[in-house]
């Protein structure tokens, strides 16, 4: 009953912080149509490049059309992992209000995965929207049954969790370091490039495929892509979420180690 009542204010937060999301709307809007709509528009005209000028109908197991549904659940899957990625931990270190939660009953880190949790929500709910665009436009028989954009949408929730404790390491540096936006870069290339997003690991050679599989990455972004599109079987499910249980194990042990010693050289007077 305690452990319930200690997390009785994460409905409220998340209410909040819709409430902020959606009070935005033009923002909310112009954003989610530029970015997934550039995204599949250089898919498209990309590969469409690549397919014609190759003369095929089939690349590495991707027709034209199952390859942008790849892309587009694949850029999502990224965006749902990733949630509220912009500086959620170090910017409240460099201007000391961290100060402020240190005193509230709660645990910081478990408030800030509760405002990442949200952005995941909306990921889901941009994703719905992508989805029947897409379906409309460029038809195809790559339609995703409920069951799997289920499965899809669950094992991002799961990767966003560790996603969230890989970007607390490096953002907490913040309490030693005055800039961390360069390992957040390094981040965000890490994950699209070796975790699917940029060029399906199908594409990479052996040796590649085996090397990058040793790394987070690929459960981050290509593995609930091919989820969303039904590629899994139950069996690789749950041998990818054992290894996704595995990281994040590791990284939520990272990130309280990274915590306790940085809070205790904190002023609270900021930068």
């Amino acid at each position: 009953m305690k452990l319930v009542q200690n997390y009785r204010w994460v409905p409220h937060v998340l209410s909040i912080e819709l409430k902020k999301a959606f009070s935005y709307r033009v923002a909310f809007w112009v954003q989610f149509l530029l970015g997934t709509g550039t995204d599949l528009s250089v898919a498209y005209f990309l590969w469409r490049a690549i397919f014609e000028n190759q003369h095929a109908t089939t690349m590495q197991g991707f027709t034209f059309h199952g390859i942008l549904y790849y892309y587009l659940f694949a850029s999502f899957a990224g965006k749902i992992t990733r949630g509220a990625d912009r500086g959620y931990l170090a910017q409240d270190i460099y201007d000391g209000s961290l100060t402020r939660y240190l005193l509230y009953p709660l645990s910081f880190l478990g408030f800030k995965f509760a405002t990442h949790l949200t952005q995941q929500l909306l990921g889901v709910f941009q994703l719905l929207i992508a989805l029947a665009f897409l379906a409309i436009a460029i038809g195809g028989n790559h339609a995703v049954s409920p069951a799997s954009f289920a499965a899809g949408c669950f094992t991002c929730l799961l990767t966003g969790y560790l996603h969230f404790n890989i970007m607390s390491c490096l953002e907490m540096v913040a309490f030693w370091q005055d800039v961390v936006w360069n390992l957040v870069v390094m981040l965000r290339f890490s994950m699209s490039f070796l975790g699917g997003a940029l060029i399906p690991l199908a594409f990479f050679p052996a040796w590649g495929q085996h090397l990058v599989s040793l790394t987070p990455f690929p459960i981050l972004v290509a593995f609930p892509a091919r989820v969303f599109l039904g590629e899994v079987t139950l069996h690789e499910w749950v041998i990818n979420v054992a290894l996704l249980g595995f990281w994040s194990v590791v990284f939520t042990f990272l990130a309280r180690e990274v915590w306790l010693r940085g809070t205790r050289q904190y002023s609270g007077v900021g930068i």
